[in-house]
């Protein structure tokens, strides 16, 4: 499922998405725009940039930063709808899996900043319909993936198979996201075109590649 935020107006209803995938649930004769910018949760990260947050826990946490410089926008309306799309989501389940954190107003009022939470990473995938694995190589390969043998380190050396092969226990994550990427182990072999800032934040903009797969050092 997808969150959907609506800004309205008596005769102006403006639909943004967190992910491109929620087109397909709505009436074409409806506005559609993209979420643009997201910034780190919980530290660290860069300004203004796509991006989201894995904890050694498996638990994932983003902030997106939008547009919001209309004047009839409402941002108490925006969080109601925000709540109402998780507390649908949750429903399903026993325990919630996503979370609201916060939405508030930033750069003298012209853009939202909207926080949530996520128990897990296929949670993320689940409620905004990109794909997101966080696990073991060898959990990845039970789900299906392949670990690519193109993958390079952050000096362009060309990964040796051995050590998918022998490393399973290795985690990797495997994302079409092109949101920014903070893991919580080291970053040693990437996708190519993925460029790194500092060890564990990977900047996925940059690359070409439609899946990217991130190999963390444990």
């Amino acid at each position: 499922m997808d969150i959907i935020l609506l800004f309205v107006r008596k005769d102006v209803v403006l639909t943004k998405t967190m992910m491109d995938t929620i087109k397909r649930r709505l009436s074409p004769a409806v506005p559609i725009a993209a979420a643009a910018l997201f910034l780190a949760a919980c530290g660290g990260g860069s300004e203004d940039v796509s991006t989201v947050r894995i904890d050694a826990q498996g638990e994932v946490s983003s902030v997106v930063f939008d547009d919001f410089s209309e004047s009839y926008y409402d941002i108490d309306e925006l969080k109601e709808m925000a709540v109402g799309e998780i507390d649908t989501f949750n429903a399903d389940y026993i325990t919630p899996r996503v979370f609201f954190e916060e939405a508030e107003l930033v750069n003298d009022g012209t853009t939202v900043k909207l926080s949530m939470n996520y128990k897990t990473a296929k949670d993320y995938t689940d409620f905004n319909g990109s794909k997101l694995f966080f696990g073991t190589v060898e959990e990845a390969k039970e789900k299906g993936y392949t670990i690519s043998d193109k993958l390079v380190s952050r000096k362009g050396d060309t990964i040796d198979v051995s050590v998918v092969d022998e490393q399973t226990d290795r985690h990797v994550i495997i994302t079409n996201d092109k949101s920014n990427i903070i893991a919580p182990y080291n970053i040693e072999y990437m996708s190519g075109g993925v460029e790194l800032i500092g060890k564990k934040e990977a900047v996925l903009s940059s690359t070409g590649e439609e899946e990217v797969q991130l190999l963390l050092s444990k």
